[in-house]
């Protein structure tokens, strides 16, 4: 009975044992079968491939500015002392300037006996066009007869100096030259009232010249003999460069210092 026992009990194991590995075979199959069914995975498609940290070395770049070596041959050959010397700014100038006009230049002298010669002198510019052009393509602007914004610097149509000179027999002379600056208009679709236009403005300067001995003379004089204000202007002084003018004028067109007396002694060789 109990030899009966134990036969029964092996069986039931060996039975329990022959089901898992069944089943174990049988999940298997199923998985296989699965993924037969759903066919083969599809692959991700990569749209884009970013690549940091990298250098890419290359053999054929080319450049506008190509970089320069320099060793300690060259440096001594060159004679430079600080790095900006080794620095070479080859600036290229785009714009475009045009001026028509003409200039005048004459001239008539005639005595007076005992009381010494006289030279009357005409010096005057007519202006007729001044273009200016920033690049090429870029609008193209007139600054003859303005001043300020694109134009900057005044530009008068017109401007003279007219001297009388006077030679004595011995050796004193004297010049009296009248300086005259015609009248400019703000280059602006909207000028401002007070700074519209700066008016014709005169200035008179007088010297006197007295030879001390052979090419050694004595000259006194006075410009602006009249303290004449140079036309003040509220858009001139605030650009930062030469064009824009300083102190409300323009310094390298009128007298802004007022009037000014000055003596020298020049000597020839």
């Amino acid at each position: 009975m109990r030899h009966n026992t134990h036969n029964i009990t092996a069986r039931c194991l060996y039975g329990l044992g022959m089901l898992t590995a069944a089943c174990s075979v049988n999940s298997d199959a199923q998985e296989t079968a699965a993924r037969e069914a759903l066919g083969p995975k599809a692959e991700p498609v990569i749209e884009e491939i970013v690549v940091t940290g990298s250098r890419l070395a290359r053999t054929e770049l080319t450049s506008t500015s190509p970089i320069t070596v320099l060793g300690d041959e060259e440096i001594d050959s060159w004679g430079v002392s600080r790095i900006e010397g080794f620095i070479r700014a080859t600036n290229i100038n785009t714009g475009r300037l045009a001026a028509t006009g003409f200039d005048v230049n004459a001239a008539y002298g005639f005595e007076f006996g005992r009381l010494g010669a006289l030279r009357l002198r005409y010096i005057a510019t007519r202006l007729n066009e001044f273009e200016e052009q920033s690049l090429p393509g870029a609008t193209t602007f007139d600054c003859a007869g303005f001043y300020g914004g694109a134009c900057g610097t005044p530009r008068p149509e017109y401007r003279h100096r007219l001297s009388l000179d006077w030679r004595s027999r011995h050796k004193l002379s004297a010049t009296f030259a009248w300086r005259l600056l015609g009248r400019v208009d703000q280059f602006s679709a909207r000028p401002s009232p007070v700074s519209a236009k700066l008016k014709a403005t005169s200035f008179f300067d007088l010297s006197l010249n007295y030879a001390l001995m052979d090419k050694l003379d004595l000259r006194l004089g006075i410009n602006n003999l009249l303290d004449q204000t140079p036309p003040l202007t509220s858009i001139a002084g605030f650009g930062g460069t030469e064009t824009s003018g300083r102190g409300n004028t323009f310094p390298q067109i009128y007298d802004a210092q007022g009037r000014f007396v000055f003596g020298l002694i020049q000597a020839s060789f």
